[in-house]
């Protein structure tokens, strides 16, 4: 049973704590629970008796998002990659890490908590009935666009290869890009070592969304191939295998995808 002080306190703020909401067709159009096209849709959410109460400001990496009060949502449409969103209150802040994959559809509570002297904020993810159930009984909060990044980020790599010797050899590099994976054709890349300086250069050419080839070139290796992103994994975690000029195998692993392998 609610506790008649608790009631009071939600009556008597209510008032200075609102979030601006989104147009009646675009509520709509959120209700909808389909990702766009090579993109994930994240739904991030309220419903708490504390809601109407309490600011709660939300951010997707740096960028402020809003505020969400009680029984209302927000619907980020993402490039598949790895997203930090936090929830701020006057007494606390929470961070969760969600990796989103193309297609996907996937829900984040900003729960409430009592504090010593206000709700405390907690971001948690919810099952898919249940964020459902809460977006189709709430309203669409107004949020920005988020901007489609013009590259993807960097990731690590793991280079493995043959030596003149038969050798296996494994480095620890990372990749950066200058254009958008799963997005543009070819996508060049630069691969730098753990201090910073480049130690190679390549392009990714897709055939499709989730498959093409690759060209490599440093200073000590040569090589060219095919890459396949994996089933469950993002555009930007992906395995390439390919030879150098003398047929020697290389592998290019990116991203940390599952079932990547262990050896040539």
């Amino acid at each position: 049973m609610r506790q008649p002080w608790l009631g009071a306190l939600v009556v008597l703020l209510s008032a200075c704590s609102t979030a601006p909401l989104a147009p009646v067709e675009a509520d709509k159009q959120g209700k909808a629970f389909q990702a766009l096209p090579q993109q994930a849709a994240l739904y991030i959410y309220r419903e708490s008796i504390f809601g109407a109460a309490t600011s709660v400001s939300v951010e997707l990496g740096r960028q402020p998002l809003g505020r969400l009060t009680a029984d209302t949502w927000m619907r980020l449409d993402l490039d598949p990659a790895q997203y930090a969103v936090r929830c701020t209150t006057m007494e606390n802040s929470d961070t969760a890490v969600v990796d989103l994959a193309a297609g996907q559809v996937r829900f984040l509570e900003v729960a409430m908590r009592v504090g010593w002297t206000w709700p405390r904020c907690a971001v948690v993810e919810a099952d898919a009935s249940e964020g459902r159930s809460a977006v189709l009984s709430g309203r669409r909060a107004a949020a920005p666009e988020i901007a489609t990044p013009s590259k993807s980020p960097d990731s690590p790599l793991l280079l493995i290869y043959r030596d003149d010797q038969s050798n296996e050899r494994r480095i620890n590099l990372v990749i950066r890009y200058e254009a958008l994976l799963g997005r543009s054709r070819v996508v060049p890349f630069t691969i730098e070592n753990m201090n910073q300086a480049k130690a190679c250069s390549g392009s990714f050419t897709a055939d499709d969304a989730r498959a093409g080839r690759f060209t490599l070139s440093c200073g000590f290796l040569e090589g060219s191939g095919t890459y396949r992103v994996g089933p469950g994994d993002r555009s930007d975690q992906f395995v390439a295998r390919g030879q150098n000029p003398k047929g020697q195998p290389i592998v290019l692993v990116i991203g940390n995808p599952t079932g990547a392998p262990g050896r040539l």
